[in-house]
């Protein structure tokens, strides 16, 4: 396991940035540059290499250099390039991928055999980098662009990582069986072997084969293909993804098939994918084509320091789902081509070897469903060929229809160039209602989206914490008021709101406290706000977009040109709130250009009605939010909460606490005057700041000197007066 970079004319400088960007595979960088050779032979090409491995060493010969990843001999391959030149780097059937420098002959060699790990270049102002990972050529400067017609073909079909190009416009990939020349006059591709043998062997002997070395444990999935995985390894480590709350899981299947191995059950259910999606796509790069790449990687994490590798049955299903006659050369290779990426980076993070042995099974239908019936059999493992167990990607996704409705409403997918905002909510909107089976198309979609965020937005580094510790930083002011804004957890449906608002108010409070440039603010009259719309959603209230059921007079008045958030479902909202007289009335004044009196005539309730913004968090982003409910009664029960939780010489100086929807306060309870000048600019911000609390303070004012205190300090005479 190794990671490779090169360039072909750059600096050498370069080179530290490339090897440095790749994932740490246990060792320090090693570079090789051509000045490093002897100056009496000038190179013909400034060239470079890097490898970073747990021993990191790269080989040289006759002033040529090679770095390899994977299974090959470095000095048998250069003694094959010196005498039959770039063709003869392939050989034999072991998986690697390489990179030959040669300064005499001015060339940069690049080669995959087999199916070897990946390995990418991209052009830089007139240079070749390489990298076995393209946020590696990011970090050298190339820019990390989607490409749309890459994008277009994979929502369309699921195929990737089949051709040379990548879901980035500037980047491109080696192919298994290439070898690729750069020099001087541009970059050769060379196809050797035109596509890779996918079906070597059959199924039974590419299952021992796989069990046969190292500590290996088995990911139990696809029915009867996981099942004869299982029987033929005879492992102890047995791996299945639970999708709990979900009622559709992999635990009864495989508590079928599990009676004395150690089992793990690794938690893969919506909150759990959510939460993992943008680490998941910043570890492989870019999206891969179905549920599995995602339950792969889950599962080689919960079993890294376990298992050295994981038998996968990836692959399986589209061989036991065809007929007698076996998919296509090309099909399967577009179908499973993904796999060596998610293999490298599985490998890299996790030092978990991933071996999927049924992309290369000769057999299908009913023959290899035999075959592997036949398997688990030998293994005590009966009745495994009448298991059935595909993978919930409909129901995840209707789990998951809130944040996948919030990328399909964004402005910024609207202007996809490969896919029409309309007609994707539309079918999506079928397939949560049961009119649509293809799932699997949403879940590419969503996870284009989700990838080009992490493009946009980086993932951060460490979770946020709960709230901010008071510095100045964190200081507001407006019309002598401070304010502290209080970073929280999103809050969702169902929270307990009072008992959340007491716990962030009493930490915070507790912080000012120890703070020596704060410790005195609270000693004077002090206040809590509280933001609307985090309330409304506890208590329920939000009315999400695809829960609205749009009338005919709604889908009638809605402008075309009003966009998707200004579509018929806040019109519906409108006819629900106001009646459809008003607001046929309060549009027709709309037109006229009169929109002070439409909303008079449409009325408070009208005007309530807010459009979702992408910017907002979640669920603000795709529901409308009616203020909360009895806000008076809320913040009373609030300032209850607060008398017994914070100490009593702080809540001696406490005015009160306030319910707010920017600045107008819809509920108060508290003994003070509320300071409504203090919210004039919204101090809890309206976009994905999570402050739905502040506190409110003013600022202590120093007593004016006397002359004994001047006296005292040792102020000047002259100062005295």
């Amino acid at each position: 396991m190794a990671g490779i970079a090169g360039y072909f004319g750059a600096v050498p400088a370069v080179l530290d940035t490339l090897t440095a960007a790749l994932a740490p595979r246990g060792g320090d960088p090693g570079t090789w540059h051509t000045d490093d050779r002897n100056k009496l032979r000038p190179a013909k090409a400034a060239l470079g290499l890097g490898l970073r491995a747990a021993v990191p060493e790269i080989k040289t010969r006759a002033g040529t250099a090679i770095v390899i990843d994977g299974i090959a001999e470095a000095t048998t391959l250069l003694g094959k390039y010196a005498e039959h030149g770039p063709r003869a780097l392939l050989t034999g059937t072991d998986p690697y991928a390489m990179a030959l420098a040669d300064p005499d002959r001015g060339l940069l060699v690049l080669a995959r055999n087999g199916d070897g790990p990946p390995l990418y270049y991209a052009v830089h102002h007139d240079t070749v980098l390489v990298a076995s990972e393209p946020s590696a050529l990011f970090a050298a400067g190339v820019q990390a662009t989607p490409d749309p017609a890459v994008i277009e073909r994979f929502l369309g079909t699921g195929a990737c990582d089949d051709q040379e190009a990548t879901f980035y416009s500037g980047v491109r990939r080696v192919l298994p069986g290439q070898v690729i020349a750069v020099a001087k006059d541009g970059i050769e591709p060379l196809m050797v072997r035109p596509s890779p043998m996918r079906a070597v062997a059959p199924a039974t002997a590419l299952l021992r084969t796989a069990a046969a070395t190292g500590n290996v444990g088995v990911r139990l999935a696809e029915g009867v293909a996981g099942a004869a995985a299982l029987a033929t390894s005879n492992t102890n480590f047995v791996y299945s993804a639970s999708f709990a709350p979900l009622e559709t899981g992999e635990e009864a299947y495989a508590a079928k098939l599990i009676d004395r191995q150690q089992h793990s059950s690794v938690p893969a259910g919506p909150d759990q994918i959510e939460h993992d999606l943008d680490a998941f796509l910043a570890d492989l790069g870019e999206p891969v084509p179905d549920l599995t790449g995602y339950l792969i990687w889950a599962t080689a994490r919960a079993a890294a320091g376990e298992v050295d590798a994981l038998i996968d049955p990836a692959g399986a299903n589209l061989l036991l789902t065809a007929g007698e006659r076996m998919p296509a050369n090309a099909q399967r290779t577009a179908a499973t081509a993904y796999l060596s990426r998610v293999a490298d980076r599985c490998a890299t993070r996790f030092g978990v070897a991933i071996r999927a042995p049924y992309a290369e099974a000769i057999g299908s239908g009913d023959t290899l469903r035999k075959e592997l019936a036949g398997l688990a059999r030998q293994g005590e493992l009966a009745g495994a060929d009448q298991l059935r167990h595909p993978a919930p990607t409909r129901e995840l996704l209707l789990a998951l229809r809130g944040r996948i409705y919030a990328a399909l409403l964004a402005e910024r997918f609207a202007a996809r160039p490969w896919a029409d905002q309309r007609t994707v909510l539309a079918g999506f909107q079928g397939l949560v209602r049961g009119r649509r089976a293809d799932a699997e198309y949403f879940w590419r979609l969503y996870l284009v989206e989700r990838w080009i965020r992490t493009l946009d937005e980086p993932p951060a580094s460490a979770t946020p914490r709960a709230a901010f510790e008071p510095n100045r930083g964190h200081l507001l002011e407006q019309d002598g008021w401070l304010r502290f804004p209080v970073r929280t957890a999103v809050i969702g449906d169902g929270e307990r709101i009072v008992e959340k608002v007491r716990w962030y108010v009493t930490e915070f409070t507790q912080q000012l406290t120890a703070d020596k440039f704060y410790r005195k603010v609270l000693g004077q009259q002090w206040f809590a706000v509280v933001a609307a719309k985090p309330v409304s959603v506890a208590q329920g209230r939000a009315r999400y977009l695809w829960e609205i059921m749009p009338g005919l007079p709604a889908r009638v008045l809605t402008a075309r040109g009003d966009g998707v958030r200004r579509g018929p479902w806040r019109t519906q909202l409108a006819i629900e709130a106001s009646g459809l007289g008003r607001v046929v009335c309060a549009g027709g004044l709309r037109v006229m250009g009169l929109r002070s009196l439409a909303y008079k005539v449409g009325g408070p309730a009208l005007r309530a009605v807010t459009i979702p913004r992408e910017d907002a968090v979640y669920p603000a982003d795709v529901a409308v939010i009616p203020p909360p409910g009895q806000p008076d009664e809320l913040a009373a029960a609030m300032l209850n909460a607060l008398r017994t939780g914070l100490p009593a010489d702080v809540y001696a100086t406490f005015g009160g606490i306030a319910i707010v929807s920017g600045a107008e306060v819809l509920g108060f309870a508290g003994p003070g005057t509320f300071p409504h000048a203090a919210l004039a600019d919204d101090p809890l911000g309206s976009s994905r700041e999570q402050t739905p609390i502040a506190i409110l303070t003013q600022p202590v004012t120093a007593p004016r000197p006397t002359k004994k205190d001047k006296t005292r300090r040792g102020v000047p005479a002259a100062s005295r007066r």
